[in-house]
């Protein structure tokens, strides 16, 4: 991870990589409880030099990065500013959530992906696996940013650990009411 320099906002020195336990509390209300990893925006100089393309490394900066030079200057990207088929073929297990505000739930999940898919890339979507991906979405949602995590789920041959990205969007510009997720082995 680039760590911005903190005068200019810049990207400035690598960061070791870190574990999610190192990750400190945000206090909520009267008591403190685990947040996932915000990422740090990146400088918008440093994002205009990134590709356009889809990434197709599972590299939250970069992937966060893209997903700010698709905002070009607004709150949040436009669903219409995705290109679904370069999404889906470098993101296989990619997911698209229909998020309600006024509700604060997620109404409906898409995959973009229907390739069939190499066994080793397959998320294998238990009930737990399948709860994390709509409960971080909604919470993407709610906090209206990208947000990153990595958990181990058993599954049917041991232990798997899955990475999820979630990045919102908003077809009418200032409320989000869906949520591109990136989900794959980590």
């Amino acid at each position: 991870m680039i760590a911005p320099d903190s005068a200019s906002g810049k990207p400035g020195e690598l960061l070791p990589v870190a574990s999610l336990t190192t990750v400190p509390l945000r206090k909520s209300g009267a008591f403190a409880r685990p947040q996932p990893a915000l990422l740090p925006v990146v400088h918008a100089t440093a994002a205009r030099g990134l590709a356009a393309a889809v990434p197709a490394k599972d590299e939250p900066v970069r992937i966060i990065a893209w997903w700010e030079q698709l905002k070009q200057g607004r709150r949040f990207p436009s669903p219409e500013d995705l290109d679904r088929g370069a999404i889906a073929a470098a993101w296989p297990e990619a997911v698209l959530l229909d998020y309600d505000a006024t509700q604060e739930a997620i109404l409906g999940a898409t995959r973009l992906s229907t390739a069939g898919l190499v066994p080793s890339e397959i998320v294998e979507y238990s009930a737990m696996v399948t709860e994390w991906l709509l409960g971080f979405g909604r919470k993407a949602a709610q906090l209206g940013g990208a947000l990153w995590e990595e958990r181990e789920f058993p599954i049917g041959r041991g232990i798997a650990r899955y990475r999820i990205i979630a990045l919102p969007l908003s077809s009418r510009g200032r409320v989000v009411d869906s949520v591109l997720c990136r989900l794959a082995p980590a």
